[in-house]
């Protein structure tokens, strides 16, 4: 279940939707709300509210919402959101997988490279031995 909010940040009232999905919520801008403060001379009488905001007398300018309308774009605003959420959810999943797979490679070169260490006869230091020797490759030594 979705509440609706107004938030007035100098350009007018605007209403937002706001819901839990999971263990968050979200908010989202459904527009520009045709709302004035309650105690506010244009308020209608009796008109319906959201928090200390009324509805304006008259009829709605273009592009302004009335609490019913508000209402009733809140399915679509949410439709829209998990839309977007579930595409941002599959690009985050491939960037973790690829970043995943990209530290599965280095590890895997760094295993190697360690597994090509061996002890130099006498001196006990560690030297990297050579990715194959030249007899490895059909070469003979000189």
């Amino acid at each position: 279940m979705a509440t609706l909010r107004v938030k007035d940040q100098g350009a007018g009232p605007r209403i937002y939707a706001r819901w839990r999905d999971g263990s968050r919520y979200v908010e989202r801008l459904l527009g520009p709300g045709w709302l004035v403060r309650v105690d506010d001379a244009g308020a209608k009488p009796n008109g319906k509210t959201i928090g200390d905001w009324r509805e304006r007398r008259g009829r709605p300018a273009e592009g302004f919402l009335t609490v019913d309308a508000a209402t009733q774009a809140v399915p679509a605003a949410i439709e829209a959101w998990r839309e977007t959420s579930e595409l941002d959810e599959t690009q985050a999943t491939a960037t973790r997988l690829r970043a995943q797979s990209a530290r599965a490679g280095a590890a895997g070169a760094t295993a190697r490279r360690r597994s090509r260490r061996h002890l130099r006869p006498g001196g006990g230091s560690l030297v990297l031995a050579p990715a194959r020797r030249e007899a490895d490759q059909g070469v003979e030594p000189p």
